[in-house]
């Protein structure tokens, strides 16, 4: 005769899990409502509570809500940093040049700089700057437009003369 010797109840190996929905979700659209990427919402929960960015990645894999709120966040952040374009361009003290790159490394906007160089007894060399606005809708062309439009404006021009926005439609 066999003797049934029950079986013990498997225990999970490692740490309990530190995500909690009712912590994390708002945590992440907090911050990034605020214009913060998901980087640096990894990085605070990383400093706050340890967590590691592949945790924060495993996370965003297993949990639809997290994943769902991390995405829904990026979309805030994008409207957050859009206003502030909107709202800073009337700020003589905006930094266009610093808005554009932030916006180029944030949400993918491309530029490339061709810079050609013809040896003819001299040497001459013209610059190219072009961006791929390709994945930008009609209201953030308009908005990027009033924003370089400004920052034309307030240039000096070598002979004294400033571009104003009246005179770029």
């Amino acid at each position: 005769m066999k003797r049934i010797i029950p079986r013990r109840k498997k225990r999970k190996a490692g740490r309990p899990t530190l995500y909690d929905p009712d912590v994390m979700i708002p945590l992440v659209l907090e911050h990034m409502s605020l214009g913060a990427s998901k980087a640096e919402v990894s990085l605070l929960l990383y400093k706050e509570k340890g967590i590691t960015p592949v945790t924060m990645w495993n996370w965003e894999k297993k949990y639809p809500e997290f994943f769902n709120a991390i995405k829904e966040g990026t979309f805030l952040s994008k409207g957050w940093w859009m206003m502030q374009g909107r709202i800073q361009s009337a700020n003589q003290f905006f930094n266009v040049a610093l808005y554009v790159v932030q916006m180029a490394n944030r949400f993918g906007w491309r530029r490339k700089d061709d810079i050609v160089q013809t040896i003819k007894g001299e040497v001459t060399q013209k610059h190219e700057h072009k961006f791929d606005f390709g994945n930008l809708g009609i209201e953030e062309v308009e908005q990027l437009r009033e924003i370089v439009a400004k920052g034309i404006s307030r240039s000096p021009k070598p002979n004294g003369l400033r571009i104003t926005q009246r005179a770029l439609t």
